[in-house]
């Protein structure tokens, strides 16, 4: 017979820099991806993916015509950040930006929020 391991449950504080969002990029662009199945079961993780579109540099009006008439007119996505994220790393995420959205529309408003703050 052999004994069950022991397990121990401890405590670490972790802390974040206060310029944290010094090289904070600008993002205009999301895509949500579904990711592999985990042991959250089927559709256990997502990739979020943060991208940047700049628009053309294009010298005058007759040039931006044909670039955008021309049929191929593509521009690039350039990607900021990537994550993978269990779905409760996701749902925490859903959770806490729905928070911050809700005190600011409520600040924009003048409205109280709706949930607990």
């Amino acid at each position: 017979m052999t004994a069950e391991p022991e397990t121990h449950d401890y405590s670490v504080r972790v802390t974040w820099p206060v310029d944290a969002a010094a090289d904070a990029l600008p993002v205009n662009q999301v895509a949500v991806l579904q990711g592999a199945d985990t042991e959250f079961g089927p559709e256990g993780s997502v990739y979020l993916v943060l991208g940047h579109v700049a628009p053309p540099l294009i010298p005058d009006p007759l040039a931006a015509e044909r670039f955008f008439t021309s049929g191929e007119a593509s521009l690039d996505v350039r990607v900021r950040a990537a994550v993978y994220l269990t779905r409760p790393r996701a749902m925490e995420l859903y959770r806490s930006l729905g928070q911050q959205l809700e005190i600011m529309n409520s600040r924009a408003t003048g409205e109280p929020t709706g949930g607990t703050a």
